[in-house]
């Protein structure tokens, strides 16, 4: 069930599963920071939208995945309203599949097709020329590669899935990341300029202890580094080899979907890896190992 939670004069968010930013400089126009994972929940904001006696006048979108876009199409056929984005962003907002190929590393064709892999399309303005007075975005790579947060004017800090809380980590350890350079520098970042303020993650508490959370997000992704490192050190390791000994190593039973996506994360872990010079790509008889670089 979806919560109003006032934080300032003009800025509110609908506690949810994703948390979803509301914007309402006038008391009339509403800016909504992202729409949940279907249209279940898009015409759920609307409803919450239409009683506080606000209409829409756009939505925000820090990001392209399935669970931050999925009310967009739904909120957009009620509303006309413009859908604003990151131009990396765009593209998978419009052609939802182009998620599904970054996962599986090919035209997943049918295998991810649920809700949380593949919303439906809507139309965005890549850029940010549309955006409103009182709101600004800032760059936070990583996670996905062209996310952004949201800052008002009264200083509320929406910053998307930029980090996880504890309970979130131990739900999922290996927390989804695209770029794991670009991730561990949001996190940094976010400790020089967010501390003190409000801020608003979509899958954790409202805070203004933001070192707190970035210093688990920040954990978690050096323990699976160390992980994936020592694993290859053992032995040479292919790659359905380290995502099979991570996966133990957590007591992880995935799915397919799940395992598309830990996998992705583990993929993205071994590259980085590799760029600092610590593995490096071996391939014997078609068959593609990594191992631990020889600095002797």
């Amino acid at each position: 069930m979806m919560e109003l939670i006032r934080l300032t004069e003009k800025t509110c968010y609908l506690r949810n599963v994703t948390q979803i930013g509301l914007y309402v400089p006038d008391g009339r126009q509403a800016w909504i920071i992202d729409t949940g994972v279907d249209k279940i929940v898009g015409k759920r904001i609307l409803k919450i939208v239409k009683e506080q006696g606000w209409q829409v006048a756009g939505i925000i979108n820090t990001h392209s995945h399935a669970d931050h876009i999925g009310g967009n199409a739904a909120i957009q056929e009620q509303t006309q309203c413009p859908i604003l984005c990151s131009r990396v962003e765009s593209g998978f907002i419009e052609s939802p599949q182009l998620e599904g190929a970054v996962l599986y590393g090919g035209c997943p064709d049918g295998l991810l097709s649920g809700k949380f892999y593949r919303a439906q399309p809507s139309q965005t303005q890549s850029g940010w020329s549309q955006l409103p007075p009182g709101l600004s975005v800032f760059p936070l790579y990583g996670h996905a590669g062209g996310m952004v947060g949201v800052r008002t004017d009264d200083e509320v800090y929406f910053i998307g899935d930029a980090v996880l809380d504890e309970a979130g980590l131990a739900k999922h350890p290996i927390s989804y990341t695209y770029d794991v350079r670009a991730f561990l520098e949001t996190l940094d970042w976010l400790d020089r300029n967010l501390q003190g303020k409000t801020v608003v993650p979509s899958h954790a508490p409202v805070t203004t202890d933001i070192v707190s959370l970035t210093a688990a997000s920040r954990r978690n992704a050096l323990e699976n580094l160390a992980l994936v490192e020592s694993l290859c050190a053992q032995a040479p390791a292919t790659q359905e080899e380290i995502c099979k000994q991570v996966f133990d190593h957590y007591g992880l039973e995935c799915d397919f979907g799940m395992y598309q996506l830990n996998a992705s994360t583990l993929r993205g872990y071994v590259a980085y890896l590799c760029g600092c010079g610590r593995l490096e790509p071996v391939v014997e008889g078609n068959i593609l190992r990594f191992c631990q670089t020889d600095l002797t």
